[in-house]
């Protein structure tokens, strides 16, 4: 009786978050069509606070962020949103329409090789994990097969050995992925990038709000970042923030 009085409670209370979530959502679609977009932005970034964290969150928060003005928060949201649903087309269409505000925004490609990142983008980090799990146990019956059975041993065998350089292929380009998109980040306001991190440093670069780089380091309020040409420099910690 304990039991299911505890699942109880618990479906209720699953069922209260649900409905909290779903009507304060659609409380933010409400003020994004009254043009209330600041109302907008404070609501949606009030369910990634609580937790509620999904591409459709994201994406809704960039498009608000974008009516503003704001570039650098708009393709930040984005860039979250299409790491979470990377097949969605409206939101690759809107990160493409709102990097072309930025002169210097470069889009970061993952892989080793290009053909095969086209492939690569349309899956999260987690899918591409899931995959090389499946392969990886496929690749081991096939093996378990070529040892015990002599069958079309000779095709299986070089089936086996293409798979196997595909999945070593694939294993790098995921493992590259997953470095990177650690140090990603997207500069949410305008700065100059400077040789040492002091204000009385010589300036290097100027970064646009939207531009990608990574991430290298942190210290003392500063981030020394790169951009996509291999230049680096230091801005002040709070222009930039990781995806």
């Amino acid at each position: 009786m304990r039991k299911a009085a505890l699942f109880f409670l618990a479906g209720i209370f699953f069922f209260a978050v649900s409905c909290s979530w779903a009507a304060n959502f659609q409380a933010a679609g409400e003020a994004y069509k009254k043009a209330d977009y600041q109302q907008a932005i404070v609501i949606y970034r009030e369910l990634l606070e609580d937790c509620q964290i999904s591409a459709p969150v994201y994406f809704n928060l960039g498009n608000s962020y974008f009516r503003v003005g704001n570039i650098g928060e708009a393709i930040l949201s984005y860039r979250r949103a299409f790491r979470l649903d990377p097949r969605d087309a409206d939101i690759r269409a809107n990160l493409y329409l709102a990097r072309g505000f930025v002169n210097d925004a470069h889009a970061p490609r993952h892989g080793i090789l290009s053909r095969l990142d086209l492939f690569l983008e349309r899956l999260t980090t987690e899918e591409l994990e899931w995959l090389l799990v499946a392969l990886f146990m496929l690749l081991g019956v096939s093996g378990l097969y070529v040892v015990f059975f002599h069958v079309a041993r000779r095709r299986l065998i070089i089936l086996t050995a293409l798979g196997a350089a595909f999945w070593c292929v694939l294993a790098m380009s995921t493992a590259y992925r997953i470095v990177l998109e650690k140090n990603e980040g997207v500069v949410i306001a305008a700065a100059e990038a400077r040789f040492e991190p002091s204000n009385k440093a010589t300036v290097y670069f100027n970064v646009l709000a939207g531009g990608e780089v990574r991430i290298l380091r942190q210290q003392e309020g500063w981030a020394k970042i790169e951009r996509f040409d291999g230049k680096t420099g230091w801005i002040p910690a709070g222009k930039v923030e990781r995806l």
